[in-house]
């Protein structure tokens, strides 16, 4: 006897396991288990890319996942914030990202219903915290924390802002074709 999941039931156990895998990388971050977050989100990565069962949306991802990383990388650079990391790099946030964008679409679709200032706002209070929680878990220490709230706000709102017009765009494009075909 199989058990099929809901919608709904899905994009919980996506969360609960985003949030799992967000604790792995960042806790170990800058500790001598830093093997245990890379392994954990690699193997969630893997299981995200099985669930979307397409190739087609896996170059976008990564792209978008680049994007991010190389965005958190600058800032470092930059002296806004400092990365934390150890003998793999900064592979534990190349992987976080690689997961949070693979796991995005099911978990933030419902933005799509809410008006482009409340997908900002809702990117830029959630984006600033989860840092400020890497920072208490020491990923990443914030080092001019009045420039990483003007700028992380900014980005991700923005990045929020353009997701929820991407997810609306081919909730569009899916009505139509589903529309034309049964035509």
């Amino acid at each position: 006897m199989s058990m099929k999941l809901t919608t709904t039931s899905k994009t919980i156990l996506l969360g609960i396991a985003f949030q799992l895998v967000w604790l792995s990388l960042v806790a170990t971050a800058n500790s001598s288990y830093y093997w245990f977050g890379p392994l954990v989100g690699i193997a969630t990565y893997g299981f995200i890319l099985f669930q979307l069962r397409s190739t087609e949306i896996s170059i976008p991802l990564m792209s978008a996942s680049f994007v991010g990383f190389s965005f958190d990388l600058m800032m470092d650079q930059m002296g806004i914030i400092n990365l934390h990391s150890n003998q793999l790099t900064y592979s534990w946030l190349l992987i976080l990202w690689l997961v949070f964008v693979g796991c995005f679409h099911q978990l933030f679709s419902w933005l799509s219903n809410f008006n482009s200032y409340t997908s900002f706002l809702f990117g830029s209070l959630g984006g600033v915290l989860s840092y400020y929680a890497a920072s208490i878990l020491g990923a990443v220490e914030i080092i001019r924390p009045n420039h990483f709230v003007l700028v992380y706000s900014f980005f991700w709102g923005i990045s929020f802002l353009i997701a929820s017009k991407v997810i609306i765009a081919r909730s569009l494009t899916a009505n139509r074709r589903q529309t034309s075909e049964n035509y």
